[in-house]
């Protein structure tokens, strides 16, 4: 999801290790804070609980839609994804590092200064903020 704060998104760098299968995913790039969605999870309920559990339940956001769709099939397992990002404003709360497993750091950068080293869909994902589109998202479970 990506978190933005002001001129500002939030990033953090990978340091992977789904499983022992999967290993090594994006390892050393900066990424969205994200994850995979649990059995009848909506998208939007995945990517709250996701915060959650990599940058903390005191970090509040305002979902306002997607901002890209990217397919991927990554290193080194080269398992399919599709990564879909979500488009959120920042409300409040500081992140912290609850899965020090799996990422170094988190940070903000300027939206107009990224790092050179980008996990897939991030950089497409940010153009597509600055210009302004952005994706309605349709569900389609059943209430």
């Amino acid at each position: 999801m990506a978190i933005i704060r002001g001129d500002r998104v939030l990033l953090g760098k990978r340091r992977s290790r789904i499983s022992e299968a999967i290993s090594r995913v994006g390892e050393g790039q900066w990424a969205l804070p994200g994850g995979h969605l649990k059995p009848g999870e909506r998208l939007s309920e995945a990517a709250l609980r996701e915060i959650g559990e990599e940058i903390g339940n005191e970090v509040k956001v305002k979902i306002k839609g997607a901002i890209g769709i990217t397919e991927a099939n990554l290193p080194p397992a080269y398992v399919p994804h599709l990564i879909v990002i979500l488009l959120a404003d920042y409300l409040e709360g500081e992140p912290v590092l609850n899965e020090p497993d799996r990422c170094e750091e988190w940070r903000w950068f300027p939206i107009d200064q990224l790092p050179e080293n980008l996990f897939p869909g991030v950089k497409e994902a940010l153009e597509n903020y600055k210009k302004g589109k952005l994706f309605k998202i349709a569900s389609f479970w059943p209430d």
